[in-house]
């Protein structure tokens, strides 16, 4: 049986802020993605904000992770949302602050 090779998902930090920056002076609206340090989730922070330190607000097991994560030095990643109508976009971006923090189990739990 083969061994399956992970994807890499979280790159150098300053290489992925230069690229989110740019992508946001195009219009799109920017969430910073990364790997939680403590329990493995992938997290995404709030639109258009950029931080060096993530902290993870996902429930394991009914206790919150609360593990805070370096990002200059464990990397990290982004995705995107393009939105062409300027009065969407900034619905998008208030309830996506409203919501907060995105979590997901994409990782080692």
């Amino acid at each position: 049986m083969t061994k399956r090779r992970r994807q890499q998902i979280d790159f150098p930090f300053e290489q992925v802020r230069a690229e989110a920056d740019k992508r946001r002076r195009e219009g799109y609206i920017v969430f910073q993605k990364w790997t939680c340090g403590g329990c493995g989730h992938r997290l995404a922070g709030a639109p258009d904000a950029w931080t060096e330190r993530g902290q993870c607000e996902d429930e394991i097991k009914g206790k919150m992770c609360g593990y805070v994560t370096n990002l200059r030095k464990t990397g990290c990643n982004f995705t995107l949302i393009l939105v062409s109508d300027p009065n969407q976009r900034q619905k998008i971006v208030e309830m996506a602050r409203v919501l907060g923090p995105i979590g997901t189990t994409e990782g080692k739990a």
